[in-house]
């Protein structure tokens, strides 16, 4: 007989010998058995329910690798700061409050003004499109401390405007937000992703956590 086949015979007598033994020391038994059946899990939180789901799943599945933006890698390079890899984050629900008035201040501040180039514009009046828009509020959400991962900018085309347009969505324990410089169907600017515009057509957006990864979506977008 093999040292292989030993052991197994080895550790099949003793599988029989417990079994038996817990049919001669029934009371003995429970100490083995009930622990396992009896443990019941702590509630969780929200925040830790989503944690949760993120590490068992990939929050950025149903895309596809592609291209970014024309603009993107200049932006990058003459703003590194703004270009930062995380881990995938949730925004608390507290934040949401401060991330619709920090919406509709930029959307107030800025004048729309078709440009090409990608920039943050600075505190107070100022002039851009989209891309300004979304940049300038990402950057302001930085610096209230909503970590990187939670933040992710969205290509989409919508009939309604001349040009693609630039969104930028917000990850919480919530669900997913929508900061827009233009309104939905309902004439709000701040809303949840189901709330999205029906004229819109996601064509690509970043992975969340990676924003040098732009994926374009499959058959479905959530």
């Amino acid at each position: 007989m093999t040292s292989l086949s030993a052991r197994a015979l080895r550790a099949t007598t003793a599988s029989i010998a417990l079994a038996l033994s817990f049919i001669a020391y029934p009371t003995q038994a429970k100490d083995y058995i009930l622990p396992a059946l009896l443990a019941v899990p702590a509630p969780l939180s929200a925040a830790l329910i989503a944690q949760r789901n993120l590490a068992t799943s990939d929050s950025n599945a149903g895309g596809h690798a592609t291209t970014g933006p024309e603009g993107f890698i200049t932006f990058e390079m003459h703003n590194p700061a703004e270009i930062r890899d995380s881990a995938p984050a949730f925004a608390a629900s507290a934040e949401i409050g401060a991330a619709r008035t920090i919406n509709g201040t930029v959307n107030d501040d800025i004048t729309w003004r078709e440009t090409r180039a990608w920039t943050v514009a600075p505190d107070g009046p100022s002039d851009g499109d989209c891309k300004t828009y979304a940049l300038t509020k990402e950057h302001n959400l930085r610096l209230q401390g909503l970590p990187d991962g939670t933040l992710r900018l969205v290509i989409v085309y919508t009939s309604n405007y001349p040009e693609l347009h630039m969104i930028l969505e917000l990850q919480t324990v919530d669900g997913v937000y929508v900061l827009d410089s233009l309104k939905n169907d309902s004439g709000q600017a701040f809303y949840k992703i189901a709330a999205m515009p029906a004229s819109y057509t996601v064509l690509k957006y970043q992975a969340w956590g990676k924003p040098e990864h732009w994926l374009a979506p499959g058959v479905t977008y959530e």
